[in-house]
């Protein structure tokens, strides 16, 4: 899929806009090197999200896996360390319905790796995780509904 998405929650449930791509011209071999690539780990309970999200950053040049809850995350991030197979940066939900959310997955994520880069993604923007999200053991936070740029800003702001 190629485009641009925009998703909200609401009260009203979950809202998923999606545009096609505008066709644009191909990148140059110079443009193509500036690529980022790393391996980045997603964890949010939507599916659709995780979907999106990993194929826009894939096209940006990232490896992606994804996670359901922060139980699966965790498992995730010490199965590739041990592998060593590091992940490059975590995006977490703030909150799983019925599981794990980034907050408490972050701590166990500290543990297996104090140097860890997490993004907290939310809808709450008003959350004092979101607001104070360095003081939880974050590196950026992303509010959502957030788009392509959005996450890319995040990864960059870690990563430097």
């Amino acid at each position: 899929m190629r485009g641009f998405f925009r998703i909200r929650f609401g009260a009203q449930g979950l809202w998923l806009g999606v545009w096609p791509r505008l066709r644009a011209r191909q990148p140059s071999i110079g443009e193509k090197a500036k690529r980022p690539c790393g391996r980045i780990l997603i964890m949010d309970d939507e599916p659709m999200l995780r979907k999106l999200s990993a194929e826009f950053l894939s096209k940006l040049g990232y490896d992606v896996t994804t996670a359901a809850s922060g139980e699966e995350a965790v498992e995730l991030y010490r199965m590739a360390g041990a592998k060593n197979q590091p992940f490059d940066a975590v995006i977490m939900d703030l909150r799983v319905p019925g599981g794990m959310g980034g907050k408490e997955a972050i701590e166990k994520l500290k543990a297996l790796d104090p140097h860890i880069k997490a993004i907290i993604s939310s809808a709450s923007s008003e959350d004092p995780v979101l607001t104070n999200y360095k003081r939880y053991g974050f590196s950026a936070a992303v509010n959502k509904p957030f788009n392509l740029h959005d996450l890319q800003q995040a990864l960059q702001s870690v990563h430097n």
